[in-house]
């Protein structure tokens, strides 16, 4: 396993997969099952009165896959925040030592379909950037509308996106919420870029005049309801984001 450290929160991993015909079956937008049981089962507790959140866990967890199949053959990428045990562990381990994870399958359907001269739009929260991350070379960004809000820690998260995906900065309006240094390297090369940014929430206008015929979400179950609220009537399709 390699490891990237994007902000103090969000880093990028990159597995390799030891059975070449499961590699073979994953498609860009789904997500995949791993079992950390091995690395942080306990055992089986009544109690558990330091981490109660931990209680009987199956460390089984779910991450959308974030590179292509074609870029990485036998790998590949999740791009995630640190939330919890599973999380802090993978951000903790030492990609020197060996890590084997045993992979329990991909799954999902979330893909990004764009029909010939079709403008479509997504909207993103924090990390719920990551489906976009897997189809983005399939899709005419000219006619993707991106809204991405993130907090302002984060913003080398949306520099490395922008680097990844070349042509994505022209197609995105970014809200910033939180702290942000203007001082820092980040923040100059982000202002640089043609993304357009905003300093506050996404509000529902900012959404109402878009004319995509197709919407995409992935964001927090909060944000998520909000925009389905204000998309009512229109073809939103979403991502469950929960981890």
């Amino acid at each position: 396993m390699d490891k990237k450290i994007i902000t103090p929160t969000i880093a990028r991993f990159k597995f390799q997969v030891a059975d070449p015909q499961k590699a073979s079956k994953w498609k860009p937008g789904q997500y995949v099952a791993l079992s950390f049981q091995d690395e942080l089962d306990i055992g089986y507790s009544h109690m558990r009165d330091d981490d109660p959140k931990s209680l009987n866990d199956d460390f089984l967890r779910t991450f959308t896959v974030s590179s292509r199949q074609d870029a990485l053959p036998g790998e590949f990428e999740i791009t995630i925040r640190e939330v919890g045990p599973v999380t802090e562990h993978l951000f903790q381990h030492n990609v020197r030592a060996d890590l084997e994870v045993p992979l329990q399958g991909f799954g999902g359907e979330f893909f990004l379909q764009q029909g010939e001269g079709e403008k479509i739009s997504y909207i993103a929260g924090g990390v719920g950037i990551t489906p976009l991350l897997a189809q983005a070379q399939d899709l005419d960004l000219k006619r993707v509308q991106l809204y991405w809000t993130i907090k302002g820690e984060d913003i080398a998260l949306a520099n490395d996106t922008f680097e990844r995906i070349p042509g994505l900065a022209a197609s995105t309006k970014l809200f910033i919420t939180g702290r942000i240094n203007e001082d820092s390297n980040e923040w100059k090369k982000l202002a640089a870029s043609r993304v357009v940014l905003e300093k506050r929430r996404i509000l529902k206008d900012d959404i109402s005049e878009d004319p995509a015929t197709r919407w995409y979400l992935c964001a927090g179950p909060e944000l998520r309801n909000t925009l389905l609220r204000w998309l009512e009537g229109k073809t939103a399709l979403y991502e469950d984001f929960n981890y």
